[in-house]
């Protein structure tokens, strides 16, 4: 596993989190509204942020066999290395089209966490909630 891949499922695992942590006061429907919406935000914007630093990387890789500098490749410049780093360039619609597919993860990613926050905004304000009750009485 790379670092890009590590950083991104960190994130989108420690995102939802702290905003419940936020906004542990609000009512469930709430809560959990707002951290669907803002996590599938959070999750698109890191699919195309990862995109991003990949495609960055590989045209790295790539121009390291630019010896002359000049934007193209010739003689002594094409190689199989070169030629292998150019496919991993070339030939990647999942690159391309990662707008496309990171909007519909990112729906996905928000009717998954939906309900799961919503439970737990739900389970917690009912727990605060006897808590407070219960010390009122004491």
């Amino acid at each position: 596993m790379n670092i890009e891949t590590t950083v991104f499922l960190v994130a989108i695992v420690l995102f939802p989190i702290a905003l419940v942590y936020y906004w542990r006061r609000k009512s469930a429907l709430s809560v959990s509204l707002r951290v669907a919406s803002l996590g599938s935000l959070f999750f698109y914007a890191a699919i195309l942020i990862t995109v991003f630093a990949i495609d960055h990387r590989l045209n790295i890789e790539l121009e390291a066999f630019d010896l002359d500098g000049d934007g193209f490749f010739s003689g002594e410049e094409l190689t199989p290395d070169q030629a292998l780093a150019m496919k991993r360039v070339v030939n990647d619609a999942g690159r391309n089209f990662a707008f496309i597919t990171g909007f519909i993860y990112a729906l996905i990613y928000g009717v998954i966490v939906f309900p799961i926050i919503f439970v737990v905004s739900f389970l917690q304000n009912k727990l605060l909630h006897l808590t407070l009750k219960k010390r009122a009485n004491e």
